[in-house]
């Protein structure tokens, strides 16, 4: 099986303010209205306009067709479909074709990044929910793909997979995990855990073991949770990353976790809820606390591999 590394590309926004309504005209002018509507305790997301951008997306709109996302300020901005178009590539043999439109969370500190650039979209800068395009890249004379890689079997893949979690069943960290569950006070029964950006078991360099491990960790966390007195399980496992393959998920699902596309996972966020996040490539956090307070948050920062374990 053959598998593709993409990049992304911003949807084209088009200002849908009535008369009356105006976009910020400064960097300043937009943080100002960002520090006044969180403290206020407003969110920054819901899951309701998650869902609604979702629902829309999952009925495939084409080239040219409007995404319609409502503003911190009530304002609409409407996001144009680009799927089908075509960038320029890093030289004149290759070009970006625009594909898979998606939703893209994006904080205010990263307004700010965006908005002191080149050319800045001011009349965006209170949307916080996007549309963003996977990127192919691509022959500019034979349209052949030219990020394509390949992947092992998906027997030896489960075989691989099989292996990381015999040594997650033998492991220190796998004590110390049951240790700190078990002196840890639940608030109430936890019925689904959920796994972000666990990473692709297999890359283009081959098997990546950092986030094979990360993807058996889930798995580690659901069976000792499920073993817990005061948890009546068993409990669902899900698990979102734009990163998975179809082998990943293959793998996965053999193994009892089942794989959502983006933002779904998101949306089951809840009071019953695991959340589980490893380095992931969106404000996670942020998402976690708006929609919904969790039973138990676990995460960490990914330490470089030169740098030395706490002892």
């Amino acid at each position: 099986m053959t598998a593709y590394m993409a990049g992304t590309g911003h949807a084209a926004s088009h200002w849908a303010g009535k008369q009356g309504d105006a976009p910020p005209k400064s960097v300043t002018e937009v943080m100002a209205k960002y520090r006044s509507w969180c403290a206020e305790g407003n969110p920054l997301f819901t899951k309701a306009e998650t869902r609604r951008v979702r629902d829309l997306l999952n009925q495939r709109p084409g080239r040219g067709q409007m995404i319609p996302i409502q503003g911190i300020d009530g304002v609409t901005v409407n996001f144009e479909i680009r799927t089908g178009d075509i960038w320029p590539g890093d030289n004149d043999a290759e070009e970006l074709l625009f594909q898979n439109p998606h939703i893209a969370f994006i904080m205010p500190s990263k307004f700010e990044e965006i908005l002191t650039g080149d050319d800045p979209d001011f009349h965006e800068a209170y949307c916080t929910i996007q549309i963003e395009h996977d990127l192919v890249r691509r022959s500019r004379h034979t349209k052949q793909r030219l990020d394509e890689y390949d992947l092992p079997e998906q027997d030896d893949m489960i075989e691989y997979f099989f292996d990381i979690m015999a040594d997650w069943q033998n492991s220190v960290t796998q004590e110390c995990l049951k240790g700190i569950l078990s002196q840890c006070r639940i608030p109430q029964q936890i019925s689904k855990l959920l796994g972000f950006a666990c990473g692709s078991i297999c890359d283009d360099t081959g098997y990546d073991e950092r986030q094979a491990y990360q993807n058996a960790f889930l798995l580690a966390l659901k069976a000792e949770l499920d073993l817990l007195e005061d948890q009546q399980g068993p409990s669902t496992c899900y698990a979102q990353d734009p990163d998975y393959t179809d082998r990943d998920k293959a793998t996965l699902q053999t193994l009892g976790i089942r794989v959502l596309d983006s933002p779904s996972a998101l949306l089951e966020i809840d009071e019953s809820s695991l959340v589980y996040a490893c380095c992931a490539g969106f404000p996670i956090k942020q998402i976690t606390r708006d929609f919904g307070r969790p039973a138990m948050l676990v995460w960490d920062r990914v330490r470089r591999t030169e740098e030395k374990r706490p002892k």
